[in-house]
């Protein structure tokens, strides 16, 4: 939580106005997107990723770890956005994920971001996954005004034993 808080203390951007509705839209493309990645519907997934729909060759194997993890049995909880962007034509939305699984018995969850971003005033909507390394890169590229703030370093891994 104490991420959540000092993400919300960021959403103050001379480059872009914050926000306080998110678009339904965003949601609803966050929603498929999430829900075809734990199917592993490659094809949905695909739609959406404004990563792999710009680099094609990571396709191949974004479809097999997909696989893995519906094998594995990854469920995906996706929390309230925390951010919700507008800077002329461009729109984005950061909605925080975890993604739960078990290793060798203990339960895993993986907090990440989803970022959904619309270049044509809310649209249409792509989503790029925390999975990337280059997200901030990559939400820069397709969302112009974006500056580093709202920080998307949210990113982590919790592991839990018996003990815990």
């Amino acid at each position: 939580m104490r991420g959540i808080a000092a993400l919300l203390g960021l959403l103050v951007i001379p480059s872009a106005q914050a926000r306080s509705h998110v678009p339904d839209a965003a949601m609803n493309a966050v929603r498929t997107y999430s829900n075809a990645l734990v199917a592993a519907d490659c094809a949905g997934v695909y739609a959406l990723s404004a990563v792999t729909r710009r680099h094609p060759e990571t396709k191949e194997s974004l479809c097999q770890g997909m696989k893995a993890w519906k094998e594995m049995g990854v469920y995906e909880r996706l929390r309230e956005p925390t951010s919700s962007l507008a800077s002329g034509v461009y729109r984005m939305v950061v909605v925080p994920n975890s993604r739960i699984s078990v290793d060798a018995g203990r339960p895993v969850i993986a907090n990440g971001l989803y970022v959904a971003i619309s270049g044509d005033s809310g649209r249409t909507w792509q989503v790029i996954d925390i999975a990337c390394d280059q997200l901030p890169k990559w939400v820069q590229g397709l969302y112009p005004p974006y500056d580093g703030h709202p920080s998307l370093s949210l990113a982590s891994v919790d592991r839990f034993d018996e003990r815990n």
